[in-house]
C-alpha cells in the first residue's frame, strides 16, 4: 500500500464536490483496506451538521498507487458510516491431520487430538468448529469425534473414508481420512516382519505395533511423532519434502533409520 499517496488523497477530500453548493466532503468513519481487491475504502459525508449528514459517499482507492478509482453516492439518508465490513478472503485450513490410517481388526484404536489442527487467516481459532460429516462404513471402522478427540475403532477388514468438516464464518473445508483395516498377522506381533518404508510423503512401519516414533530434521530438531497402533501403521507427517532421521523405541528396544519424504 502506498501510504504517502493515500494520505495525500485523504488530505484533498475536502475539495471533493458535495451535494449542496458551498459545501465540501469530509472524511467520516474509519477507512479500511480490502486486501481481496487491494483497494482502500474511504467514507465521506457533507461538511456541516444536521441535514448535511444525509449526503454520504464511498470512495474506492487503489492500494498501490493511491489513485481514486470510483466513487459511489449513497441513497440520501442519515447513514452515519463507521467501518466497512468485507466477506472472508480465506477458507479454514486443516494442518497436520493424518489422512491415512491403517489398523488391524481386533487391534488398538487410533486416536488424535484435533485441537489446533484448523486455522483461518480471517478468524480466530475459538470461532472455528470441527464436525464429523461422514463416518464412513461402520462395518469397517467405528469413527467418532468427541469434542476435539477423533477416535477410529477397527471393526472388520476393508477400506473406508471418513470426512471432517471445518466451518469458519460460514465457509467450510473438508478433510478426508482414508481408513484401512487389515486382518491380524497369523504369526502374531511377536514374530512380525519389521520394515520401515517412506514414499509419497508417507511413512509405513511394519512389525512395530506399540512403538513410539519421532522424526528429526537434519539439524536434529524433532518435527513430528506418532505411535504405531498396528503392525502395518501408516503416518503422514506434516513436514516439507527432504531427508530426515526416524527414531523409534519400545521398552529396551530401539531403531534409527534415515528416510526421505
Amino acid at each position: 500500500m502506498n501510504l504517502k499517496r493515500i494520505s495525500t488523497l485523504l488530505a484533498i477530500m475536502p475539495t471533493c464536490v458535495a451535494a449542496t453548493d458551498g459545501k465540501t466532503q469530509i472524511q467520516y468513519g474509519s477507512p479500511r483496506m480490502d486486501d481481496r481487491t487491494n483497494r482502500l475504502i474511504v467514507m465521506t459525508t457533507q461538511s456541516g451538521f444536521g441535514k448535511n449528514y444525509e449526503h454520504n459517499w464511498l470512495h474506492l482507492v487503489d492500494g498501490t498507487t493511491g489513485e481514486l478509482q470510483k466513487t459511489f453516492k449513497l441513497k440520501q439518508y442519515y447513514w452515519f458510516q463507521e467501518l466497512p465490513v468485507f466477506p472472508d478472503k480465506y477458507a479454514p485450513e486443516f494442518n497436520g491431520v493424518n489422512g491415512y490410517v491403517t489398523l488391524e481388526k481386533g487391534g488398538q484404536p487410533y486416536t488424535a487430538d484435533l485441537a489446533g489442527s484448523v486455522s483461518d487467516r480471517d478468524n480466530i481459532a475459538y470461532n472455528i468448529s470441527i464436525a464429523l460429516s461422514d463416518s464412513g462404513d461402520a462395518n469397517v471402522a467405528d469413527v467418532t469425534l468427541d469434542g476435539t478427540t477423533l477416535a477410529i475403532q477397527p471393526v472388520g477388514a476393508g477400506t473406508t473414508k471418513a470426512i471432517l468438516t471445518a466451518e469458519s464464518n460460514g465457509i467450510t473445508t473438508e478433510q478426508e481420512i482414508y481408513i484401512t483395516v487389515n486382518m491380524p498377522d497369523a504369526i502374531g506381533q511377536a514374530t512380525a516382519h519389521r520394515a520401515i518404508k517412506a514414499a509419497g510423503g508417507r511413512l509405513t512401519v511394519n512389525g512395530y505395533a506399540g512403538w513410539a516414533f519421532t522424526l528429526y530434521s537434519a539439524s536434529g530438531m524433532a518435527v513430528a511423532d506418532f505411535t504405531a497402533t498396528t503392525n502395518s501403521h501408516t503416518a503422514t507427517p506434516a513436514v516439507p519434502a527432504g531427508a530426515y532421521i526416524l527414531k523409534g523405541c519400545c521398552g529396551s528396544e530401539a531403531v534409527t533409520v534415515k528416510v526421505k519424504l
